[in-house]
């Protein structure tokens, strides 16, 4: 058992080492070849910062320097977490550096654990994660039911070790830069939770815009198309939004397809799925609008490979070309697929705006403009087909 109090960590003999099969401590936990070196002996504020591969606690403490000094480990988001930690305890606590005896360095791992763990709290335990604040909340909340409330109230009180075990597997994914919403399985769109999983893109709130300028064109009892569903958020909600409109959708993915449906059926939307390639199985239906959030980010865009994109479906976010392929496509189709004054919107990339709408504009629609999202961004442009 260990114990800290103000005169120091008692730790017991038998942690003094970490033993191999022979009895002995490997060259590999000692970091050396030769033989094993007289035992040394290390304070709690020397052990701490061993652990996080700094020379001294005073270095450690005042470094901010994403990369260590060579043959060192890198000063790490987690281990930023431990050191608001380690502060936290030594103010509270009053904790005095302490001599430990027979201190080899293999212990110094389970030394620095033990000191975190001695005094783990809720606020330490999201603290320690190395995440951002909202994001360890968000997955606290999903692994055991707890709200923000909650932990505000409870902040200080002992970790329940269920609550541990459950939390820091999920803070660990977040870490390694899977996106929360894939770690959850929800992401909120319009006011709406929507499943969402690695078959289809994450909703977001720009996209908002797309369903909110549909609404404003689309008449009582219009016909809407989305083109591309993914995880059928722009549907679902125009239909929910709007009960007399008959809505339809379609994406050639049919992992994605049974996504949009699981999404349908849960919030109870009255949606026609189709698998297709854009406009192909949909025969003559005509539509009063049509809208569509496509894959539009260039094969070369070094995005694709940086944040949350890295783990969504690539065939959802470009069109391995100039990022214009599909809104080609798309608005190729819709001259014969819109009802006459019927609308075309679609989403796209942030510098694409004028080239959309010279493509509207060589296809013969009128009114043809682009709206910005909540960035100021130019995000969506459309145009209305006046022809019958």
């Amino acid at each position: 058992m260990i114990t800290l109090s103000a005169q120091g960590l008692n730790l017991p003999l038998k942690h003094a080492g970490v033993r191999n099969k022979r009895g002995g401590v490997s060259a590999r936990e000692r970091g050396t070849s030769q033989s094993r070196p007289p035992p040394t002996r290390l304070s709690a504020a020397q052990g701490l910062s061993c652990f996080v591969g700094w020379p001294s606690l005073a270095s450690f403490l005042g470094h901010t320097r994403k990369e260590g000094p060579a043959g060192r480990p890198h000063l790490n988001q987690r281990a930023e977490g431990i050191k608001k930690i380690f502060l936290t305890l030594v103010s509270a606590h009053e904790v005095q550096p302490a001599k430990y005896a027979a201190c080899t360095r293999p212990t110094v791992f389970y030394l620095a654990l033990c000191l975190m763990e001695a005094f783990m709290n809720y606020s330490a335990l999201l603290l320690q994660s190395g995440l951002d604040k909202i994001d360890a909340q968000v997955l606290f909340r999903h692994c055991t039911g707890k709200n923000r409330a909650w932990l505000i109230g409870h902040g200080q009180d002992e970790v329940d070790p269920a609550h541990a075990k459950v939390f820091n597997p999920l803070a660990a994914r977040r870490l390694a830069g899977e996106p929360v919403a894939y770690i959850v399985g929800t992401r909120e769109f319009f006011g709406r939770d929507f499943v969402v999983n690695p078959s289809v893109l994450i909703p977001r709130p720009d996209t908002e815009l797309l369903v909110e300028l549909a609404l404003e064109r689309a008449g009582d009892g219009a016909r809407v198309l989305d083109l591309g569903t993914g995880s059928g958020c722009i549907p679902i909600t125009l239909k929910l939004e709007r009960l007399d409109l008959d809505v339809s959708a379609v994406d050639l993915s049919p992992s994605a397809l049974i996504v949009a449906q699981t999404n349908a059926s849960q919030l109870d939307a009255a949606i026609r799925f189709f698998q297709s390639d854009w406009y192909q199985a949909l025969g003559d239906a005509r539509f009063d609008v049509i809208v569509s959030n496509p894959p539009y980010i260039e094969q070369n865009d070094h995005h694709l490979s940086e944040g949350d994109l890295r783990f969504e479906p690539r065939s959802a976010l470009s069109d391995e070309g100039d990022g214009l392929v599909h809104i080609r496509s798309i608005i190729s189709g819709a001259r014969s697929r819109l009802s006459e004054n019927g609308w075309l919107l679609f989403e796209h990339g942030w510098d694409q705006s004028a080239a959309c709408r010279a493509l509207l504009d060589a296809a013969g629609f009128d009114e043809v403009q682009s709206w910005r999202d909540l960035s100021g961004i130019e995000r969506v442009t459309g145009g209305r087909w006046a022809k019958s």
